[in-house]
């Protein structure tokens, strides 16, 4: 009698079966989705820009307003007609966050009611 009593292609099948179920019970039972908290704190303003590099496009201007800072509070219209809350969005304009649906028309036509309907007087305070 053979020393192998148990064929080699059958140890390695239950060595990897061992294998899996030993990562399988260590493992996590799936990921745990935490949301980010919002990143409040950034310096985007140019101070905080290197200077251009030769040979390179320069896109330092590119985005809000050319380059400028993001508004805060301070720079908000309090107007509740300038303003659009989420429930606003998906049914004013069926804007829903990640059903695979394009929501670009939707968020344009969100901006361009703003822009239409907010007072001209306070044309530079953005809407939140």
């Amino acid at each position: 009698m053979s020393r192998r009593s148990v064929s080699v292609p059958l140890l390695a099948v239950l060595t990897v079966a061992g294998l899996a179920a030993a990562v399988l019970a260590v493992a996590p039972h799936g990921p745990a989705l935490v949301p980010a908290a919002a990143l409040t704190t950034l310096d985007l303003s140019a101070a905080n820009r290197r200077a251009p590099i030769s040979g390179l496009y320069d896109w330092s201007k590119a985005g809000y307003r050319g380059g400028a800072n993001l508004p805060g509070a301070a720079e908000t219209n309090p107007d509740a007609a300038c303003q659009i809350t989420a429930a606003e969005l998906a049914s004013q304009y069926a804007v829903t966050p990640n059903d695979g649906a394009d929501d670009s028309a939707g968020l344009q036509a969100a901006i361009d009611a703003i822009r239409t309907g907010c007072s001209r007087a306070r044309a530079t305070r953005s809407s939140p």
